[in-house]
């Protein structure tokens, strides 16, 4: 396993431990416009102190990259954010996921992009296993889940472009950017739909949610994606939803059901096709 694959896997990770610092947020009173300010300003105020040496205001190239990903990035948290206060949280895991499926097509109807037989594989299983983890205790739909299918296009197409910003690197300054717009936008959200209190508790799972899941973990997602293809990116971070499926049995004593296993199995075997690589035996004449 390289070290693009490792960040990725680490983003994963750091994705996973947020949906339970989310939640708290949530359940604290927190909103999805305030508490998307606060991860993207503090987030970005944190990885400005490790790039502001890189003055990277005075390049254009990277402004324009850093924003184009920081609206984009914003707009697919909103989405995820508003639409898990209106639906389950199982098919919040689920939809969420979705983006595993769309990164591959909008890569290859809009990109052009050959895509290998071997992830289209991988799809069907990753999404298999995020259905029968998601869907295990039944599939009630709501209207938070439209909002949630949105939010995997989007993330979907943050990954895609990812590829790009990946290519320039720069991944701090770019993640710096991309997390002071998400704030900005957030900011202007805000205050447009009234969304304006801030409550006095979970003020601990806000800063995780700003320095973990949205500084740390932009930084990592670029820097693996500077070597690591979209389609096989969101297959390794679509690991995201049995890792905090493990977290909520480990945290919360979520009991240990059939569907977590054969759901992490699936997903796990997703993530093996893709990153072994078969080779063709020679024919013995």
């Amino acid at each position: 396993m390289n070290k693009a694959t490792l960040a990725l896997l680490s983003t994963a990770i750091i994705w996973a431990t947020g949906f339970i610092a989310v939640d708290t947020a949530i359940h604290a009173g927190w909103q999805a416009f305030p508490l998307l300010a606060c991860r993207g300003i503090i987030g970005g105020g944190a990885l400005l102190l490790f790039s502001h040496k890189k003055k990277w205001w005075n390049n254009k190239t990277t402004l324009k990259l850093g924003i184009i990903n920081g609206f984009v990035f914003f707009i697919a948290f909103a989405f995820q954010t508003v639409g898990q206060t209106m639906s389950s949280v199982p098919n919040t895991a689920f939809l969420s996921s979705l983006n595993v499926v769309f990164v591959p097509f909008i890569s290859y109807f809009f990109l052009r992009r050959h895509i290998e037989k071997k992830v289209y594989l991988a799809t069907a299983l990753a999404l298999i296993g995020s259905a029968v983890l998601s869907f295990s205790e039944g599939i009630n739909f709501h209207l938070g889940d439209f909002y949630l299918f949105i939010c995997a296009i989007f993330f979907a197409l943050q990954i895609i472009y990812n590829e790009k910003c990946g290519a320039h690197n720069d991944p701090l300054s770019i993640a710096t950017i991309q997390l002071f717009t998400m704030g900005v936008c957030g900011l202007i959200l805000m205050l447009l739909s009234g969304q304006t209190t801030f409550p006095t508790q979970a003020y601990s799972s806000v800063l995780y949610l700003a320095v973990g899941s949205s500084a740390l973990a932009s930084v990592c997602q670029l820097y693996g994606q500077r070597l690591v293809e979209p389609s096989k990116a969101s297959l390794i971070l679509s690991l995201e939803s049995i890792l905090a499926t493990i977290l909520s049995i480990i945290l919360l004593g979520q009991p240990i059901s059939s569907a977590i296993l054969i759901g992490g199995t699936l997903l796990f075997g997703a993530v093996l096709i893709v990153e072994v690589k078969f080779k063709k035996k020679d024919k013995q004449i």
